[in-house]
């Protein structure tokens, strides 16, 4: 059996808190960012981290999902519409 963490924060749009939130939880597998930063046109502002992978982002569903990258090979992603994220 494995023990999966996941943590859902809101950042409110904030590049550097998004960053922050990365920083702080670093013993987190999956983090589900809501409201993410966005540029003018909706698309997806590009975040790189040493620990965390983009695993999913759908335009105009305010949703990120960043998996641990020693992790991300063990999900699959189920769904992922304007309100719903599912992992498997």
């Amino acid at each position: 059996m494995i023990r999966v963490t996941a943590c859902t924060i809101n950042v409110g749009k904030g590049i550097g808190t998004r960053s922050l939130v990365m920083d702080v939880f670093s013993y987190i597998d999956i983090i589900f960012i809501l409201e993410p930063p966005v540029r003018k046109d909706g698309g997806h502002v590009l975040h790189e981290h040493e620990e965390f992978c983009l695993f999913s982002f759908v335009e105009g569903s305010g949703i990120e999902v960043f998996i641990r990258s020693s992790v991300l090979g063990l999900f699959s992603l189920d769904v992922h519409d304007r309100c719903f994220v599912g992992i498997g």
